[in-house]
């Protein structure tokens, strides 16, 4: 199922029973918030509380276009992950090309520097991170799951460890109480894929088991941040597409 691509028709063929909807969830920009939780990064935390986009945000800034970001969001998202997850300047540049994302390679570096003065502890905390896992020999998530470390460990695999394994503990956390608000319902959870659930639900009650489900993915997340907002916005559909 993870082969199916966002993308395209073929999800379409992936229907609801009769009389039944698919009520279909994800986290909104899920690794960023992860990492603002994580690295209590000011202008992260400013950007999530006041209901933002943080892509568009960024591109405002790392491009200097001011409130007018929202059309270079496509191009920052790919730069920021890459960047986070430990790639380079040419290896970012070279895969926006591959995506026909034609951007010169000084425009990259100068939204890098740009990106890295304006939420420096995002990059202090990965630092920091790396460091005291090759201390410790272990990295650690806020839930606890740990990772240990050797001499020979992969940097990129320390800092990416706590922002994915706490994106899958909070995940988990919200699988455990949407099944315990199901019981009883005519809905079932039928397919979890990443961040994403979809929910197989009777027509009459979906709206009912669409707010649990949105109550049950943002929850998860305030015991572990408690002042960093993870948004799900539920969407009802008669197929996966």
């Amino acid at each position: 199922m993870q082969t199916v691509k966002k993308d395209g028709p073929i999800r379409s063929f992936f229907r609801a029973a009769e009389e039944y909807r698919f009520v279909i969830a994800d986290y909104s920009q899920f690794e960023v918030r992860v990492l603002t939780g994580l690295s209590r990064d000011k202008a992260a935390l400013d950007i999530f509380r006041q209901d933002k986009d943080f892509f568009s945000e960024v591109a405002g800034i790392g491009f200097n276009l001011g409130q007018n970001g929202k059309a270079y969001r496509k191009i920052v998202k790919p730069i920021v992950h890459g960047y986070h997850n430990g790639r380079g300047l040419y290896s970012i540049h070279d895969s926006l090309q591959k995506e026909g994302i034609d951007i010169s390679l000084d425009a990259v570096e100068d939204f890098l520097t740009r990106y890295q003065l304006n939420f420096p502890r995002f990059f202090e905390w990965l630092d920091r991170t790396v460091k005291d896992a090759f201390q410790n020999r272990y990295a650690v998530t806020p839930l606890g799951r740990r990772l240990s470390v050797s001499n020979t460990t992969d940097p990129k695999s320390i800092s990416n460890f706590p922002i994915q394994g706490t994106g899958s503990d909070g995940f988990k956390v919200a699988l455990i109480a949407l099944d315990k608000r199901l019981q009883g319902l005519d809905a079932k959870i039928v397919h979890v894929l990443h961040d994403e659930i979809i929910v197989e639900v009777k027509a009459e009650i979906v709206e009912e088991v669409r707010k649990i489900i949105k109550e049950c993915m943002e929850g998860a997340f305030r015991e572990i941040f408690k002042d960093v907002p993870f948004v799900a916005n539920p969407i009802i559909s008669d197929s996966w597409g």
